[in-house]
């Protein structure tokens, strides 16, 4: 009875014994699982981490690159504003920010007019590319003038100083006019009208189209107006063109190009609105009256 008892004890300890063992063996093993999760979650997080980082960076990278655009931009107008203050601009003429990428390089010359400074240019401009020329290529003043057919105050410059350049230094061989196109994005008809003087132009009237237009938005009223492909086409048969072939001009598209170059000839030389007359290199921008312009034309006639 006593060795039963001792065995059946005996029997109980190793049962316990084994028990004991698995749950030691169940405990090493949470342990290792708990060890591997730690290790995965801290994996885990240096990658989120990392990508985080990344990003930031990345973000850094984008700002920097668009701040150094933006400090471009302002360089550029800051030089621009050698030659014209933007209320001057604003009371004379129309700008477009897009056009804001000037290259040109200024020359130190300067003067002087009723209070008014103009600056001199170092210009480059190949004036094969213009739209239309208008008196002897020889003339020792060459005039020239970026303009928009749907910006108020080209038709200004045009009525005003335009005409009276033309009848008393064009006529009479001391200037040529060289006239660029350069409609600004916000005149939903400049460039078809531009178009419409060039197609006038492969019929020798290029500015009797060019003046036709000017005239006739000023009829219609102050500041920016509207104008049709029908009426632009009626003011073409006015001056003699045949509708058929002026049409068939307007609508094909074959002078966006030479247009698109001539903007980029303005961009290039410090044009940023229009109207911008460049006179032997003298900055004209805006709508002056012709005191100031006739006064830079005998200057570069003495």
């Amino acid at each position: 009875m006593k060795m039963a008892h001792e065995e059946h004890r005996s029997d109980h300890a190793h049962k316990s014994e084994n028990a004991h063992g698995h749950n030691a063996s169940q405990g090493e093993k949470n342990d290792s699982e708990e060890l591997f999760d730690r290790t995965l979650n801290s994996l885990l997080g240096f990658i989120i981490l990392g990508a985080l980082l990344f990003a930031g960076l990345w973000i850094v990278a984008s700002s920097i690159e668009k701040l150094a655009t933006k400090v471009d931009s302002l360089s550029t107008k800051i030089e621009g504003l050698k030659y014209v203050s933007a209320n001057e601009q604003r009371e004379t003429g129309e700008t477009d920010p897009a056009n804001n990428k000037s290259e040109s390089k200024f020359q130190p010359e300067s003067t002087v007019i009723d209070g008014q400074t103009f600056y001199k240019i170092d210009y480059q401009i190949d004036l094969s590319k213009a739209a239309g020329v208008l008196g002897d290529k020889n003339a020792p003043v060459k005039i020239i003038e970026f303009s928009d057919y749907q910006c108020p105050y080209c038709r200004r410059l045009y009525m005003d100083a335009g005409k009276q350049i033309k009848e008393e230094y064009v006529k009479q061989g001391k200037a040529v006019y060289y006239f660029f196109d350069f409609p600004l994005s916000f005149h939903p008809e400049a460039q078809m009208m531009a178009v419409a003087a060039r197609c006038a132009g492969e019929k020798g009237k290029y500015f009797d189209m060019h003046d036709k237009l000017f005239e006739y938005q000023n009829t219609l009223g102050g500041g920016t107006v509207r104008v049709t492909e029908q009426e632009v086409i009626k003011l073409a048969k006015e001056i003699g063109l045949e509708e058929k072939s002026f049409t068939e001009c307007l609508s094909s598209g074959k002078y966006d190009s030479a247009i698109t170059e001539n903007m980029q000839i303005g961009i290039a030389n410090m044009v940023q609105g229009t109207p911008m007359l460049i006179i032997n290199g003298w900055v004209v921008p805006g709508a002056f009256p012709y005191q100031f312009i006739r006064q830079l034309i005998e200057k570069e006639l003495k």
